[in-house]
């Protein structure tokens, strides 16, 4: 990451492994992408209110394809309308100009569920919050 914020507590490195890995193991060829972590040491991290004590990370959304196939992202993620289809890319701060145009990509409703399934139900640590704007919570929903 350019700005240097991908650094977790062991307890969040793990929770994201067993969910991620919980994910794929339901859902093969699932690929998470991840944003901002926090900064080596803590601290305030550019772009950011939190982020300063490895317990908080960026994770975006899976999306799949026209024809239902999981959208493998490059360099950076999507960003979902209220209607669940991808309107923006959602590139790393720092890195410039977008992968191309935004693919015809639409919310996967059945992986993302998954994966907060996974993260609310695994024992080695408790998530607190996750935000997600509400049309694409009351698609999971």
């Amino acid at each position: 990451l350019p700005r240097g914020a991908r650094t977790g507590t062991g307890e969040l490195v793990t929770l994201l492994r067993h969910a991620f890995a919980e994910v794929e193991r339901l859902h093969p060829e699932a690929l998470a992408t991840l944003g901002d972590l926090s900064l080596r040491g803590g601290g305030e991290a550019p772009a950011h209110g939190s982020h300063e004590s490895g317990r908080d990370v960026d994770i975006f959304f899976y999306g799949v394809d026209i024809e239902g196939r999981p959208f493998r992202p490059s360099r950076a993620g999507l960003r979902f309308g209220p209607n669940g289809w991808a309107r923006a890319w959602a590139p790393l701060r720092g890195v410039t100009g977008a992968p191309g145009p935004v693919p015809h990509v639409r919310f996967d409703v059945v992986r993302n569920w998954a994966l907060v399934h996974a993260l609310l139900s695994d024992g080695s640590a408790e998530v607190q919050w996750i935000f997600i704007h509400r049309a694409l919570g009351e698609l999971l929903l």
